[in-house]
């Protein structure tokens, strides 16, 4: 006899899904979305919809019980474990990249909508250890969403670059490192060529625009406010001047957020830096934090493979760790 599996769904109060970046419909937008649980049994499988997007199927990396993270592209069940033990197992499972050639805000047709987690008949769920009542969320672009920090980004075929998916990955990217270093839940909320002055080539508007939501009508709820705002942004901006455009965001954002930390990274590559430091210098609330030129190099100009970038732009996986580190680093200095 053939017991039925046990669905588990994905909204389950034991089942901590990552902050800001999560709908209250538990659907998924920005690489670097996770979540993380404890069940019992010997398997694990993920349901979820992602049928109806374009481009390549989404890419997730999990962990069992702490082991090595595995890694699968699928568009709607995800085999996570089988043959396991009969006891208790943690899960932990990122979206570690989307193909941003394509809509993240309108239909979108970049969505990950997560439905179930599959276990065995009698099987039971509980909440995760060790969540951090410190939460965060990162705004920024390409670099924070992890792209392009496993390969180069030049292959591009009717204007799409095709291996977004492949060559990206947001566990290996600076928000991830720095959230394990600072011990902090957080959202990522980055996305390949946003900016202050124009909407992304994944329609996604301004960030002043789009700050507020995960996509168009679905507002992100900052009923608890983050514990801390980290901002990467201005690469897509080049020399532009946006001083005006970021004083009024961080205006707006120390309103809404009054308890929150808000903290403005220089990108990494110093693009766009005089003008966001005019901004900060009106905000006297906002920290600043500015890595400087000795770890810009190899990062600041698109079209050559580098030490520190596979394209001369964005960090590659070790780059990414090495600047989370040095973040870390000024944060605890300061």
């Amino acid at each position: 006899m053939i017991l039925a599996a046990l669905l588990i769904p994905i909204l389950h109060p034991s089942i901590f899904l990552s902050p800001y970046n999560t709908t209250e419909k538990g659907e998924w937008i920005y690489a670097g979305a996770y979540l993380k649980t404890q069940f019992t049994g010997t398997s694990a499988t993920l349901h979820f919809d992602a049928s109806t997007n374009q481009g390549a199927p989404p890419k997730f990396r999990w962990s069992i019980d702490g082991q090595p993270l595995q890694t699968a592209q699928a568009t709607r069940t995800l085999e996570l474990a089988k043959n396991l033990p009969n006891k208790t197992h943690s899960l932990t499972l990122y979206l570690a990249a989307s193909d941003a050639n394509y809509d993240r805000w309108n239909t979108p047709t970049q969505i990950i909508r997560l439905q179930s987690l599959e276990l065995d008949n009698g099987a039971t769920v509980k909440p995760p250890k060790n969540i951090s009542k410190k939460q965060a969320i990162f705004f920024g672009d390409s670099i924070t969403e992890g792209a392009w920090n496993l390969g180069d980004s030049f292959r591009v075929v009717d204007k799409k670059y095709v291996d977004w998916v492949k060559h990206s990955d947001s566990t290996q990217a600076w928000p991830h490192y720095l959230a394990e270093k600072l011990k902090l839940e957080y959202g990522a909320s980055g996305s390949g060529g946003m900016c202050w002055l124009k909407t992304s080539h994944s329609n996604i508007p301004a960030l002043p625009e789009s700050w507020r939501f995960h996509y168009k009508n679905a507002p992100r709820n900052f009923q608890r406010n983050p514990d801390i705002i980290f901002l990467n942004m201005g690469t897509n901006d080049g020399t532009k001047d946006t001083s005006q455009v970021v004083q009024q965001w961080l205006a707006e954002v120390h309103k809404q957020c009054p308890k929150t930390k808000v903290i403005l990274i220089i990108p990494f590559g110093q693009q766009n830096k005089s003008s966001l430091l005019a901004a900060a210098k009106s905000s006297p609330k906002t920290k600043v934090l500015d890595l400087g030129p000795a770890f810009a190099e190899g990062i600041q100009k698109y079209g050559l493979a580098t030490p520190t970038s596979h394209d001369g732009l964005h960090p590659n996986a070790e780059t990414n760790r090495r600047l989370a580190a040095a973040l870390a680093s000024q944060l605890k200095s300061k």
